[in-house]
């Protein structure tokens, strides 16, 4: 899988219009206070940016200890990769399969709670 230098990444991030990147932000999930993983929507054509097409297998819309306990319960539970950002640098994230996968299997990631909370989050999906 080629995918290209973190500079040449973000070159190409800096040329993309205000509107494209306001939609990439909602195929963003947080990995640590400094860093967000962005997914873009419309690169299905690389293997290497195949990342924003993982779902989560549950939703967090309720702040609510009982409820961010057991959305992590169901969300852990049924995530068959994580998230990898000890062996890449820069701008890139690794994607790694914590079980073994069946083809066909549908991937999820679980997002955490804090995406689902985040600043508009519960409005957009109607809580």
């Amino acid at each position: 899988v080629n995918a290209p230098t973190d500079s040449e990444w973000y070159e190409n991030w800096k040329m993309q219009s205000p509107e494209f990147i306001q939609r990439a932000w909602s195929y963003s999930v947080r990995i640590s206070p400094g860093r967000a993983v962005i997914g873009n929507p419309a690169a299905t054509d690389n293997a290497a940016y195949l990342g924003h097409m993982a779902n989560d297998f549950a939703v967090c819309l309720d702040s609510d200890q009982t409820a961010i306990e057991a959305y992590l319960a169901a969300s852990e539970g049924a995530a068959n990769v994580g998230l990898d950002t000890a062996s890449t640098n820069g701008c890139h994230v690794a994607m790694v399969a914590t079980r073994d996968i069946r083809e066909g299997e549908e991937i999820f990631l679980s997002y955490g709670s804090g995406y689902w909370l985040g600043p508009g989050r519960v409005a957009w999906h109607g809580g």
